[in-house]
């Protein structure tokens, strides 16, 4: 019989088994024999080989040893393809060994390209140094730029195609960007950086050579941080707070400062409402303003008494004057300021 469903084979019981002194064997009994060694053998695994498995191999806790490392599909993956390989020098073009996941790369060289292996294999790189890692269709970098690494960055490359791999991890880039007075020493290319210490916010350029300021931040504290703009000064500029018309400015009486006939030129750096009133002493009286030396609004009153009154706005940096023509009483010359 071949073997009994745990792995043991027995002879089967003839007259050849077991062999009795007097007793007779037939050649029937010793061809039952030879058949059903030869059944259990034709189910065995031949050690060169040839045998192939029709059933699953229970180890029973044991191990597979010595197996040679897997070329292709199908093939057994082995111990050393889990583990740290051997060290790979820096290099223009650099070769990933067959077996390990995890590599320590040395020198200094600047890295190009990997060679081609399968496609799908993920392999993590320990940079023994600071390299630079050059973009291209067969080295795919974050951000399609070129990275300089630092000393003992690890990054992560899946061979997407034959010779074609991508880094799909670089801590640098997926690390929180940066807020504090002092610049961080872990930098990378496009990280943003809020410098509470001079109340800007920088973002790291694209060769990660030097900070380039993006604008200023208004406030910063443990819960948010807010930003603010320069004074605009050209066309397509954003405008600061300061100079919005109506925001942070107050009504004043100017009475006692202003003068018809003078040249005043607003210099607060946004608009400004201007409104005069007066009382006619007589016919005829009249007051009117200009901007910018434009005439902008004009009034007049032909019976004593009545109440002259004019208001225009003057843009910032903008001159402005009013003008009488007759005898008034009772001026009030307000602005928002």
């Amino acid at each position: 019989m071949p073997r009994n469903g745990s792995g043991n084979y027995d002879l089967p019981i003839n007259s050849w088994n077991p062999a009795i002194n007097g007793v007779s064997a037939t050649p029937a009994d010793w061809q039952a024999l030879a058949n059903d060694m030869a059944a259990a053998i034709q189910g065995s695994v031949a050690s060169d080989g040839q045998t192939p498995m029709s059933a699953d191999l229970a180890m029973a806790g044991y191990r597979l040893t010595g197996a040679g490392a897997p070329t292709g599909t199908g093939m057994s993956l082995r111990w050393e393809q889990l583990i740290r390989g051997a060290d790979i020098p820096s290099a223009a073009t650099i070769t990933i060994p067959l077996e390990g996941q995890f590599f320590a790369v040395t020198g200094s060289t600047a890295i190009t390209s990997i060679a081609a292996t399968i496609a799908g294999r993920l392999v993590y790189l320990k940079l023994d140094a600071g390299i630079v890692l050059t973009h291209s269709a067969s080295l795919i970098m974050p951000a399609g730029v070129n990275v300089t690494t630092q000393a003992n960055d690890i990054v992560a490359f899946l061979s997407v195609s034959a010779g074609v791999w991508r880094c799909i991890s670089y801590p640098r880039y997926a690390a929180s960007d940066h807020a504090g007075a002092v610049e961080p020493t872990i930098r990378w290319p496009y990280m943003t950086w809020a410098d509470t210490g001079n109340d800007l916010l920088k973002r790291r350029n694209a060769a990660d050579s030097a900070w380039v300021t993006i604008g200023a931040l208004l406030s910063h504290g443990s819960a948010s941080l807010a930003f603010k703009v320069a004074p605009s000064t050209a066309a397509n500029e954003a405008v600061a707070q300061s100079q919005v018309f109506g925001v942070g400015q107050t009504l004043q009486d100017v009475t006692a400062s202003r003068s018809f006939g003078v040249t005043y030129t607003n210099s607060t750096g946004r608009p400004k409402w201007v409104a005069i009133g007066a009382t006619a002493t007589g016919g005829g009286f009249a007051i009117s303003a200009t901007v910018g030396g434009v005439a902008v609004v004009y009034d007049k009153r032909e019976v004593a008494s009545e109440v002259v009154y004019i208001n225009f706005i003057v843009p910032a940096g903008a001159t402005y004057a009013a003008q009488d023509g007759g005898v008034l009483t009772n001026l009030t010359w307000m602005e928002l300021i």
